[in-house]
């Protein structure tokens, strides 16, 4: 997935998701390309939910998974972003899966 550098974050709003662990220095999610903020980081995933809402009014659901998928990488919690995939998988169809979506987004949420 793209890393922060490569978002456009500006008119995000602020976004809830679980706590952040601590950053480290390896090339993992928890990078996110170098030291910054958890608010930094909620943006991040607001941006990947947006694009991800976006595409799939557009109905380009190829396109609103794959930005689910990138949020999932950096946040494999984030209600939002499981109910969204969820929602993708009925449009495709594929409602076992969608149902795991749901199921999951229900476990993360607050």
């Amino acid at each position: 997935p793209k890393g922060l550098k490569d978002r456009n974050l500006r008119g995000c709003g602020t976004f809830l998701c679980p706590k952040v662990e601590q950053l480290d220095q390896q090339n993992t999610p928890q990078d996110f390309d170098g030291d910054i903020s958890c608010l930094t980081h909620k943006l991040l995933i607001q941006s990947y939910l947006t694009e991800a809402c976006t595409y799939m009014e557009l109905q380009q659901y190829d396109k609103s998974s794959e930005a689910c998928d990138n949020g999932l990488y950096w946040n494999a919690s984030s209600p939002e972003i499981l109910f969204n995939k969820g929602q993708i998988m009925v449009c495709f169809g594929k409602y076992e899966e969608a149902i795991e979506f749901y199921e999951k987004a229900l476990q993360f949420q607050r």
